[in-house]
């Protein structure tokens, strides 16, 4: 799994954003993915909805699976965010959101 921290860096997520007139869903997700992680790949599947705490209250987050394809060495908002790979083992480790989106993968992975 490919998590990054929010823009504040105090904690880790998965790349995220808003829905974008002319654009698909899934085709924001790839968007996001490479903007905020530098991820290249395709979707492989339907989302799934999690739980995003913010400030403001809990939101729903639109999760999709993607393949990853390749990893850039740098990408737009690098100097924002960190990065990394981690295997589904390691995701309880890295918060509530990466917890759920890993029970979701393993699922996914089991069919």
């Amino acid at each position: 799994m490919v998590i990054i921290t929010t823009r504040r860096q105090d904690r880790w997520i998965f790349p995220k954003g808003q829905p974008e007139p002319g654009l698909t869903p899934d085709k924001v997700a790839l968007a996001e993915a490479k903007e905020e992680a530098g991820v290249m790949g395709k979707v492989t599947g339907h989302p799934v909805i999690l739980p995003y705490v913010r400030e403001n209250g809990t939101a729903n987050l639109l999760l999709y699976p993607v393949l990853v394809s390749s990893l850039a060495d740098r990408w737009l908002e690098l100097g924002q965010r960190d990065r990394k790979v981690i295997s589904l083992d390691e995701a309880d480790s890295h918060g509530e959101v990466v917890r759920l989106g890993a029970l979701w993968l393993r699922d996914l992975l089991d069919r």
